[in-house]
């Protein structure tokens, strides 16, 4: 799935249909982007089995999070600051939080752990 249409889907099951999109034009557009998630090959990284952190990062945390961890979008924590221990990340990747989505049922398990010692390296 295209990152960007991946980010549309993260911003859209996180906001849900907000009072101003509750027409049928809304349902359209919802209508459209779950049809066009179902399109297309999957991604590089799932294909092969690769565990590339970066490549998930970028794939499903960067429209948040931003590159470097620190763009805190829609309530995201910073990152950077982040005084997370590896295994309270891997949890928070694998069940949400707040406005996070869980990833538990998106990424296998090497995956998150690995996207997890990638964020590691924004820390300041």
């Amino acid at each position: 799935m295209p990152t960007w249409l991946n980010s549309l889907l993260v911003l859209f099951a996180n906001n849900g249909l907000q009072p101003a999109v509750k027409t049928s034009l809304g349902r359209s557009v919802a209508f459209l982007l779950l049809a066009l998630a179902s399109c297309g090959p999957k991604s590089p990284a799932h294909e092969s089995g690769s565990s590339d952190a970066k490549a998930l990062y970028r794939q499903h945390c960067v429209v948040c999070h931003g590159a470097d961890g620190t763009l805190a979008l829609h309530g995201a924590a910073d990152l950077s600051k982040s005084q997370l221990s590896l295994e309270e990340r891997v949890h928070q990747i694998a069940k949400g939080k707040n406005t996070m989505p869980s990833f538990g049922a998106v990424l296998k398990e090497e995956e998150i752990l690995s996207v997890a010692q990638y964020i590691e390296t924004f820390r300041k």
